[in-house]
């Protein structure tokens, strides 16, 4: 309904609300976890362990987008902690393979699009 709302609000037609939903509901599943890991440092390292756990958050807001009036905002956000090991993904494995880390250790990435 809030994604309905606002295609209302800005006046998109029905092709236009059909591709803005396609849109954001892309960012808001395992496609955008993959487009976060790709745009931020986190994601040129694995992490693993038995104990790892990973909390996802998505949140989607409206924001001022000043002379073009309201704009979404969606935010994007992934906890990885509870890993007991790392592995750069830019090294071979002989060269640099798994490394030990504190199982106290966490990874958090978090984007915003508008």
């Amino acid at each position: 309904e809030f994604l309905l709302a606002f295609c209302k609000r800005r006046q998109l037609s029905e092709k236009g609300t059909d591709y803005l939903i396609q849109a954001v509901t892309t960012q808001m599943s395992q496609c955008g976890l993959a487009n976060l890991d790709r745009c931020s440092r986190v994601g040129q390292y694995m992490v693993g362990g038995a104990g790892l756990k990973q909390h996802v958050n998505y949140n989607i807001s409206c924001t001022n987008a000043g002379p073009l009036g309201e704009a979404l905002k969606l935010t994007l956000g992934c906890l990885k902690e509870g890993f007991n090991f790392y592995q750069s993904t830019t090294a071979t494995p002989m060269e640099d393979g798994p490394k030990s880390c504190d199982p106290q250790s966490c990874m958090y990435q978090c984007a915003t699009l508008r």
